[in-house]
């Protein structure tokens, strides 16, 4: 089954490179009308092939609200296994866009090397777990008897890969950082390629660059979001989510909001570039810790006779899923995805955008292009800049 990402279009409508407006427009395709009419198997094999990233929180999203829907049993211990799989795989597009991106992003060479592995030990814990890693099926179960010791050597593999791709073998000492100029002090002895970015930031003044006003979403109860997308247009909220008429932010940010050092750079570059990178950095480092000290799950899941919803926090922020079923077919599947909320016209991106400020249209073009990166659509986008000197200030189309 084909892929169903789409694009997104962006405009920039600047002059002497101060943004003036700012467009938006996804041409992105329901995917989950591909949905229609599946029976609860051909639904969980399908959604894992729909989309190209973020298949395993993709399918665990869809695997919670059909097994609610359904009315199955609740397994804590498959459960856990599965958020292992998910944590690994938000742990590997993370280290994607910082390894790949973040690099070319700085001028530098990006580091294929470090993915490769990754890749392999995300293949590997998979088929340790479940049998031919089939995950997410309304009959899986994990295998009764993995060898823990396999398992923890893999994963600790894993930590150790991450450590020395990402942070220079120092995550524990950026990990406990709670000030600017501990940050400034582990980035003159950091020789890790993402730390070079940071460091760009501080030489151009970009720190601060891209604020918004819009909050990270609050915590949204399955019973309250159900009644509110039993009642709504589903077509329109999923291409235009919002919460109670407000639009909000899913984001590593938004997760790693009440770090101490997210607070204390807040204070002098509010949600800017360099918070967001930041965050972004802390976020893997607080992934690798669930990783090896797993809780207990943390998605959601709720429902009545035949209707399922779910929740589960993804690499770039928070998928739902909700199915409705008829006689055992699919009669309706909604999917709203972080690119929803973020790139919404009236959004983190297109807010963050109108408090971008530059020298020449190259420096805004580089500008907006880390801010899309750090955001993160998760499917392609096309960046055109329009030099007007007449488009009206802080009109978003």
């Amino acid at each position: 089954m084909e892929s169903l990402a789409g694009e997104i279009g962006i405009e920039l409508i600047h002059h002497n490179g101060c943004v003036r407006a700012t467009r938006l427009h996804a041409a992105r395709p329901f995917a989950a009308r591909a949905l229609t009419g599946k029976t609860p198997a051909q639904v969980l094999a399908a959604v894992p092939l729909l989309f190209a990233l973020c298949g395993s929180g993709q399918a665990y999203a869809a695997y919670l609200a059909c097994r609610e829907a359904l009315g199955y049993e609740v397994d804590l211990a498959a459960d856990q296994a599965r958020e292992l799989l998910v944590t690994t795989e938000a742990l590997r597009e993370h280290a994607w866009r910082i390894l790949l991106d973040w690099p070319k992003l700085s001028g530098d060479i990006a580091d294929q090397a470090v993915l490769a592995k990754l890749l392999k030990l995300d293949q590997q814990l998979n088929l340790l777990l479940f049998e031919k890693g089939r995950a997410f099926e309304l009959d899986s179960r994990p295998y009764s008897n993995p060898s823990p010791g396999l398992v923890r050597k893999l994963l600790t593999e894993l930590t150790g890969l991450i450590d020395a791709g990402i942070f220079g073998g120092r995550l524990a000492a950026f990990y406990r950082l709670d000030s600017e100029p501990g940050l400034k002090d582990w980035l003159v002895h950091d020789t890790s390629k993402p730390g070079l970015l940071l460091k760009r930031l501080y030489q151009f003044g970009w720190q601060a660059c891209g604020q918004s006003r819009i909050r990270p979403l609050p915590d949204l109860g399955n019973a309250e979001l159900e009644q509110v997308l039993k009642n709504t247009d589903l077509q329109v909220f999923c291409r235009l989510p919002h919460w109670h008429g407000v639009s909000f932010e899913t984001t590593p940010y938004g997760r790693q909001c009440r770090h101490p050092l997210i607070q204390a750079l807040r204070e002098h570059y509010h949600n800017g570039l360099l918070v967001r990178l930041v965050a972004t950095l802390l976020e893997v480092a607080q992934l690798l810790e669930t990783l090896l000290n797993p809780g207990l799950p943390l998605a959601l899941a709720s429902g009545q006779a035949g209707v399922g919803i779910s929740q589960v926090q993804a690499a770039r922020g928070l998928l739902i899923h909700r199915v409705v079923f008829s006689e055992g077919l699919v009669q309706n599947y909604t999917i709203i995805a972080p690119t929803e909320w973020n790139f919404h016209p009236h959004g983190v991106v297109a807010e963050s955008f109108m408090n971008l400020c530059a020298h020449s249209p190259a420096e805004l073009k580089a500008q907006a292009d880390l801010l899309i990166h750090v955001i993160d659509p998760c499917i392609k986008y096309q960046l055109r800049l329009l030099d007007q000197p007449t488009a009206k200030v802080f009109q978003h189309a």
